[in-house]
């Protein structure tokens, strides 16, 4: 089995854009299931993992009232050079209208990081989201996967939903 190279981390940008151009509205719904989301995440490496920042962006699919399924890809630079990573996450939301300013979620998931070597991750995060503006939501994510993450994300939401 070949392992991604540096292009694959293009394409899965190019891939979760296209994904986040979905309609919002379809004939018959009253809001898309799918959400949008730009983030930026702070990796401090573990043992053999190189600390990077990363910029990315997302799409969400709302799998259910209180489950969300998100695919991110970002890069951005690392200890070794430039970095990347794929992942795709299920995350479930406490409070999912919106009942309290800010909403607390927990989540899981898999992944591939790319830098000078390309290796999978497993993903378990912690988040809060924040209150709806215009139509998007602040939300600041703590995980692990190759180590400690902090992300910020600002998500594209529905009104009165997470």
């Amino acid at each position: 089995m070949a392992l991604p190279g540096r292009g694959t981390g293009v394409r899965a940008l190019l891939a979760v854009v296209l994904l986040a151009c979905a309609p919002w509205r379809l004939p018959g719904q009253d809001a898309s299931p799918l959400a949008f989301e730009l983030r930026v995440d702070a990796l401090a490496g573990g043992r053999e993992a190189p600390a990077a920042v990363h910029a990315g962006m997302g799409v969400a699919r709302r799998m259910s009232t209180y489950a969300r399924l998100a695919l991110i890809a970002g890069t951005g630079p690392s200890e070794d050079g430039l970095s990347g990573r794929a992942e795709a996450a299920a995350r479930f939301h406490l409070d999912p209208f919106r009942q309290r300013r800010w909403g607390a979620y927990g989540g899981a998931g898999a992944g591939v990081f790319w830098g000078d070597s390309t290796e999978p991750f497993l993903l378990i995060l912690f988040g809060v989201e924040g209150p709806q503006r215009g139509g998007w939501a602040p939300a600041v994510e703590v995980g692990l996967s190759r180590g400690v993450r902090l992300g910020l994300a600002l998500r594209r939401t529905p009104s009165g939903r997470r």
